[in-house]
This record gives C-alpha cells, sequence and structure tokens, in this order.
C-alpha cells in the first residue's frame, strides 16, 4: 500500500519549500450569519445574505429554517451558481442543511470567488413563510 500526499501538503514539504496561499493553507476562518423572516415571499425569490468578496474562500454553509410550507424548497448560491453551496434543502420541515453534509458540488468545498457577488437562498417550489438562517464560514484573501 502506498502514500501520496494533497497538492498543497506536497508544496510544504518540497524542497525548496513552496508558499501555499495564505486562504488555503493556515488562514483564519471568519464567520456570518444572519436570518431571514419570510411572510409570503414568492417563489424563485432571491434573498441577499453576504457580500463575497474577490479571494474569498468557502468553508461551509449552514442553513436551518421553520417549517416553510409546502412544497418549498432552497438553494443557496451566488450569482454564479444558484445551487453552488446547498441544493434543495427541505423547507418543509423545521431542519438544517450544510453544504459539507447534503449538498453542493465537490467544486463548492473549498470555492475561491474570482470576483465580487452575494451569498444568495433562493426560494423553489411554493410560497415561503418562516424564519430562515444561513450561517457562512470562509477565509478571507490574504487570510
Amino acid at each position: 500500500m502506498g502514500t501520496v500526499n494533497g497538492t498543497r501538503y506536497a508544496k510544504e514539504l518540497s524542497a525548496p519549500h513552496v508558499m501555499n496561499p495564505i486562504e488555503f493553507w493556515g488562514g483564519n476562518v471568519h464567520y456570518k450569519m444572519d436570518e431571514y423572516e419570510a411572510a409570503s415571499l414568492a417563489a424563485n425569490e432571491v434573498i441577499q445574505f453576504f457580500s463575497m468578496n474577490i479571494g474569498d474562500v468557502v468553508v461551509d454553509a449552514a442553513l436551518s429554517t421553520d417549517d416553510l410550507g409546502s412544497p418549498v424548497t432552497i438553494d443557496v448560491g451566488d450569482g454564479g451558481d444558484v445551487d453552488r453551496f446547498i441544493d434543495g434543502h427541505d423547507g418543509n420541515t423545521v431542519g438544517i442543511s450544510r453544504m459539507t453534509i447534503t449538498g453542493g458540488a465537490i467544486a463548492s468545498i473549498g470555492y475561491q470567488y474570482t470576483a465580487a457577488d452575494t451569498l444568495d437562498a433562493k426560494i423553489l417550489g411554493a410560497t415561503a413563510n418562516g424564519t430562515i438562517n444561513l450561517g457562512i464560514m470562509y477565509v478571507p484573501r490574504g487570510g
């Protein structure tokens, strides 16, 4: 059985030593959390929660909701990909979805913004009523 190294770990071990970008290796994780109280929020409405800057790296996202009604689902993403981080959170029951557990493409883990954008939640399926909470863990550009 062999042993191999991750790309960034291999850089750390290399001679001469190659520095990893601080956003990916040793940066300080920041956390933002916000909520929105939906009152007859129509399907296809977008709630903008956070500004993301060029170079920010997303580590995790978590969405929690009241029972918003049936058949409400919520995607969490940005202007480039509406469900980049969470795809199809079930808003028909009280619950939580996390990017690293329940959804998001493999590319969403460690996704680095190349342009300023907003992190959004999109209501799908039906009119939503109730509390929507979104939290994000990220490393800002430069750590």
